[in-house]
């Protein structure tokens, strides 16, 4: 069955495309994360963005609690997660379009804490899906200016041995794909893994927009 899901904000939203207006430690007073449809990258890494998809546009992430504590970053329309930007501890020398390094929170009135997004997915696949308190690495994110977000990678994996990187690159694979997860059928915040398309045919390639409240 497809999962259903109540919305955890009504409210007015107001765009705000400069993220460095932000504050870059601590904790952020809280966003939503609205989809956009996203072409493939092009060699000059730019991120290309048409002005307006029926199928994406319209998209909010949200957290869908599947039971035992864990909430998979579901996508819905009209359907808004709540979500923070914690940086914490020192940061890494960064590229000058990002202006920190962080971890995507989510609330968890289930587990009754915040839980940081991590990516679980099958051994046979290029996909990870994004959740909340799964037994999965936290990833570290970061938003350029106009306020997309990306993964952090800190290894060069060409080089033999893989060496650490001085300055993070970042990735912005993200794609809204079908998937299952404890019988439940539902939209799913995906990464893919490498400069590879992904292998479930439903996935379409998104941008991750941060909106504050």
């Amino acid at each position: 069955m497809r999962l259903t899901v109540t919305t955890l904000a009504t409210i007015s939203i107001l765009l705000h495309n400069h993220a460095f207006a932000r504050p870059t430690h601590g904790i952020d007073e809280g966003f939503y994360l609205r989809l956009s449809k996203r072409y493939a990258l092009p060699p000059s890494g730019i991120l290309v963005e048409p002005v307006f998809d029926p199928e994406i546009d319209g998209l909010y992430v949200n957290a869908c609690n599947f039971g035992s504590g864990k909430s998979y970053a579901c996508v819905e329309r009209g359907v808004y997660g709540f979500f923070h930007f914690n940086v914490t501890g020192e940061q890494e020398s960064l590229p000058s379009s990002v202006a920190a390094l962080g971890k995507l929170t989510y609330h968890s009135t289930a587990a009754n804490k915040s839980q940081a997004m991590g990516l679980a997915g099958h051994i046979s696949s290029d996909e990870s899906y994004a959740g909340f308190g799964l037994e999965s690495v936290e990833r570290k994110i970061g938003f350029r200016s106009e306020s997309k977000m990306g993964i952090a990678n800190f290894y060069n994996d060409t080089a033999d041995p893989p060496t650490r990187l001085q300055k993070p690159t970042f990735a912005w694979n993200w794609y809204v794909c079908d998937a299952e997860a404890e019988g439940h059928v539902y939209r799913a915040l995906t990464w893919v893994h490498g400069n590879v398309a992904p292998t479930q045919p439903s996935c379409k390639g998104v941008l991750v927009t941060r909106i504050y409240k």
